[in-house]
């Protein structure tokens, strides 16, 4: 005869995740390696997000537990949730370890009188990386951005499940008497705001959004006197276009453009119900503030945090805008302060872009070491000017990442350094662009563009050291009418070919030359199109320029390009003129770099007219100087 079964407890009436949610999966942070050599690491700061289904009745939750990575962390809870109401059960350790992450991990709730609720979950870094807000030419030499502290559970903000990955990002420079990092030189006055190396330096926002919150008016504080009712300060929210919440604290008085604040915000601290700011829309690189010290801070610096949802006001009143996220920033250089006894001549750790991670332990920094300064989108044209060859490729993605494509790139070459100008566009047509090819690869790729329906719109020659030739080439999938073009010839070949295309009605949109072995290369590019009566003229040089100016727009000529090189250690021009070109334009040449980029804004923004050619060259033994045609 059977014997009764054993009792057994049922399921406990509850649902739960162990939070960050993204998507399907938990999100952990990849922390960049501190140290040449290290592989990096990985973290999991969580909480249990426990629900009571039952309408009519209380669950007692014993405990919660992760295993992840074969060790098991168990967090004694013993609360009651009532009928139908949640819990945040913040679990103050956090699973780590060298990457590879795990991929798995199981979480376990144990409720009293129930079997324990287990779930089996999936891991995955959190996918999103953004762009540092500060740039390393803000402080002064051997002075890095540097993060306060760890983004573990050791740190002072994980008590609050929003700032689970919050930074505090101040100025550090070595102190070579103390041997220690510090944030205001020894001898500077410490109750001074300006002492610190962080005050003052411009914020930029991590991606495009809108704002949602901003408060701007609260005064800096004393360094040493916290303001802890308004514990945001004066900050900035951005919800951000990819999903997330983006908030920047303590920012100095008034320093917020009323552009991106035209509304300030009041939270709790100052009225009983909550005014949210007006919604204002900001790009990515844009100055939202500057750091400052305001609300609950000791020093200057800037709170960084990303989040899921937004706050309940401005000051994150009960923390609603949980969880917090992984605020992984890519394209920049690190190496954890602690333990580094030396200010300069340490090696760092890349953490390129696309590759983005969270800030190692005591993490320095050296972010935008190209500089970050992108244009605005929606601008009717971008330039770009002095482009080094190391930061080319950098700039050039920051401008097409804003919306921009180019249409025009001029290489030029100063004290033996090659350089770049770049003229873009919004709202182009399919194209390709690349800068410093080798005949060679000039050649294979028109041949490939050409295959996929693309056809050359520019061309430009210019020589790497003493005798490199290289190429800049711009193609767009338009549709458009055929060009044709050569590489680099002779000028008797180039002359020839000149007369042969110009006679089959063809005409030249660009003819640039370089001074190589003692001989003048020319590599051009024409197309098929009435522009009236036309001019090429080249080997002008500086001392004729203006004369040779003068003689075509006399004769009814307006001028459409201009590019320079050097020979003989003069300076030499090409320039088109064509009949049919827009009236209203203007040509100047000898300018500066800050004059060339601020006729170029007046004449954008003033007179409706857009670069169309713009070239650089040098004068004496290293002076750079630049030619620039503006048309509307």
């Amino acid at each position: 005869m059977l014997g009764p079964a054993a009792a057994r407890a049922a399921q406990p009436p509850i649902t739960f995740q162990v939070q960050p949610v993204v998507g399907a999966n938990t999100a952990i942070a990849n922390v960049a390696a501190g140290v040449p050599g290290d592989p990096g690491s990985w973290e999991l700061n969580h909480y249990f997000h426990i629900t009571n289904t039952n309408p009519s009745g209380s669950v007692a939750i014993v405990s919660v537990a992760l295993t992840v990575g074969g060790s098991t962390t168990t967090t004694p809870v013993n609360q009651v949730i009532g009928p139908g109401a949640r819990r945040l059960i913040n679990v103050p350790a956090t699973p780590n370890g060298a990457l590879p992450a795990p991929t798995t991990a199981t979480a376990t709730v144990n409720v009293r009188d129930y079997d324990p609720a287990v779930k089996q979950l999936s891991l995955a870094p959190y996918p999103t990386a953004f762009n540092f807000p500060l740039n390393d030419s803000d402080l002064p030499k051997n002075t890095y951005w540097g993060n306060f502290e760890r983004t573990d559970s050791t740190s002072h903000h994980h008590g609050d499940l929003p700032q689970y990955y919050a930074y505090d990002l101040l100025g550090y420079k070595f102190d070579s008497s103390s041997k220690q990092w510090v944030t205001h030189p020894a001898n500077s006055d410490a109750t001074n705001n300006a002492s610190y190396y962080a005050w003052n330096k411009p914020l930029r926002a991590i991606g495009n959004g809108t704002v949602i919150e901003c408060r701007r008016s609260l005064a800096d504080n004393t360094p040493g006197v916290m303001d802890a009712a308004h514990r945001f300060g004066n900050a900035v929210w951005i919800k951000l276009d990819t999903g997330e919440v983006v908030a920047y604290a303590h920012t100095k008085q008034f320093s917020i453009p009323t552009s991106v604040c035209p509304t300030e915000s009041v939270s709790l601290a100052d009225a009983a119900t909550p005014v949210h700011a007006q919604a204002v829309r900001v790009y990515a690189g844009e100055v939202i503030g500057r750091i400052g010290n305001t609300g609950n801070t000791s020093e200057p610096h800037v709170h960084m945090q990303l989040v899921a949802n937004p706050p309940f006001d401005e000051d994150d009143s009960n923390s609603l805008s949980t969880p917090g996220l992984p605020l992984n920033f890519d394209g920049y250089r690190t190496r954890t302060r602690d333990g580094l006894t030396q200010g300069t001549g340490f090696d760092w750790v890349d953490v390129p872009r696309g590759h983005g991670a969270v800030l190692p332990d005591y993490g320095l920094l050296q972010p935008h070491v190209c500089g970050w300064n992108p244009p605005a989108p929606g601008q009717k044209s971008a330039t770009l000017t002095g482009l080094s060859e190391a930061c080319f490729q950098v700039r050039f993605d920051d401008a097409v990442a804003a919306g921009y494509q180019p249409i025009a790139i001029d290489g030029y070459t100063i004290a033996g350094t090659p350089f770049f100008n770049v003229l873009l566009r919004p709202n182009r047509p399919a194209t390709a662009a690349y800068a410093g090819m080798t005949t060679a690869d000039f050649k294979a790729k028109r041949s490939a563009l050409a295959k996929q329906g693309y056809r050359l719109i520019h061309l430009d020659l210019y020589l790497r050291g003493s005798s490199s030739r290289r190429y800049n080439a711009v193609w767009v999938k338009d549709g458009g009418p055929k060009t044709v073009a050569y590489a680099a010839k002779s000028v008797s070949s180039h002359t020839a070919q000149f007369n042969s295309l110009t006679g089959k009605g063809y005409v030249p949109l660009a003819i640039s030359a370089i001074f190589r072995n003692g001989k003048t290369e020319v590599a051009a590019v024409y197309v098929k199109k009435n522009v009236g009566k036309f001019a090429a003229v080249g080997g002008v040089s500086l001392s004729k320029l203006q004369g040779e100016f003068d003689k075509q727009t006399k004769a009814g000529l307006r001028p459409t390009y201009v590019d320079a090189y050097r020979k003989g250690g003069k300076p030499y021009f090409s320039l088109i003129f064509t009949q049919k070109a827009s009236k209203n334009y203007l040509m100047r040449h000898g300018l500066t770099e800050k004059q060339l980029v601020t006729l170029d804004k007046l004449r954008r923004t003033f007179n409706n007219q857009l670069a169309v050619a713009m070239t650089g060259y040098q004068v004496g033994s290293k002076s750079t100087r630049f030619a620039a045609i503006w048309r509307k």
